[in-house]
């Protein structure tokens, strides 16, 4: 007994396939195949990995707590040993910066990534506050001057000014922003 199925459709009548083509059940299921397969190829590469890695001083060693770890618009900042996890697409570049280091990008070619940050040379000119009306420098200043040195500011007392300065002697703060 022969099966015969018909459509309304024009140029199709029996195994015929679009365009009147004829096509037996194998090569559309190759089709098919090819079609799922070229789906799962394009969906793998859109795939995003998870990039992980510690960020330290290059020259002591150090985790850098609170450095800057950037993909495009997307970023994080490392924890307090170092650490960072951010999602990354394959050959996607990344930024990482922390202030007074310089900045560095690169392509991760894979995870854990261990990234050393040098230090940056910044020269600025000696600045002194005084609580008088007018400007002098240190060597004309007639009293007495507490200096506060790189490693004060950079300790963990706070990141404003008024915090870091709470341990120098007869400072008070009045108002101001």
């Amino acid at each position: 007994m022969k099966l015969m199925m018909f459509a309304t459709a024009k140029g199709w009548s029996g195994n015929r396939g679009t365009f009147g083509l004829r096509t037996s059940p194998a090569s559309a299921f190759r089709v098919l195949g090819f079609a799922l397969m070229l789906g799962l190829a394009i969906h793998a590469s859109a795939q995003t990995l998870l990039l992980s890695g510690q960020v330290t001083d290059a020259e002591t060693g150090e985790p850098l707590r609170g450095a800057n770890v950037v993909r495009g618009l997307h970023g994080t900042s490392t924890d307090k040993e170092g650490r960072f996890e951010l999602s990354v697409s394959p050959g996607d570049s990344i930024t990482i910066s922390f202030i007074g280091y310089e900045t560095v990008g690169l392509r991760p070619g894979g995870s854990p990534l261990e990234v050393r940050l040098r230090p940056a040379v910044l020269q600025v000119r000696e600045i002194v506050v005084v609580g008088g009306l007018t400007e002098q420098t240190f060597a004309d200043v007639s009293a007495s001057v507490s200096v506060l040195d790189r490693g004060e500011l950079g300790s963990d007392r706070g990141s404003h000014l008024q915090d870091v300065t709470q341990a120098v002697p007869n400072l008070n703060w009045a108002g101001g922003t």
